[in-house]
């Protein structure tokens, strides 16, 4: 297996993950309350940072390419959370053009975010790593 398609098989993998946790426990919450909310942003956590690592361990990508591939992960699965959600308004009646808007804005937005955020954390942590092999 190449690199390409080690790394477009974590972008799947990991985008699946988001949407599947987002969807599961979006009908959680609506049944039992609220904790499934964090359950949701404990286990994004997870596949963002296990995802990182596999980038930066694995394939041994740079900073950039380690946060681009996890943005456009983390963008996928809200592509996919956006697209369940306008499915599911438009099967009960209740669509709207905000949620056509929604296909776009969701994966944009989160997609940003998290290539930022990404992106300082590898940075940060490739600082410390190296301050940390100088002091030993």
């Amino acid at each position: 297996m190449t690199d390409r398609s080690r790394w477009i098989l974590g972008v799947l993998l990991a985008g699946l993950l988001y949407a599947v946790i987002g969807l599961t426990t979006a009908d959680l919450a609506r049944l039992s309350g609220a904790g499934w909310r964090l359950a949701a942003w404990a286990a994004s956590a997870v596949v963002f940072l296990a995802h990182i690592a596999f980038e930066r361990t694995r394939l041994r990508s740079a900073a950039a390419r380690s946060a681009l591939h996890a943005a456009l992960a983390v963008a996928l699965g809200a592509f996919g959370l956006a697209l369940a959600a306008t499915l599911r308004a438009a099967a009960t009646g209740h669509y709207r053009g905000a949620f056509a808007l929604a296909l776009v804005a969701w994966p944009a937005m989160t997609g940003i975010v998290s290539f930022v955020a990404a992106w300082v954390m590898v940075t940060v942590a490739g600082l410390l790593g190296k301050s940390a092999h100088k002091s030993a």
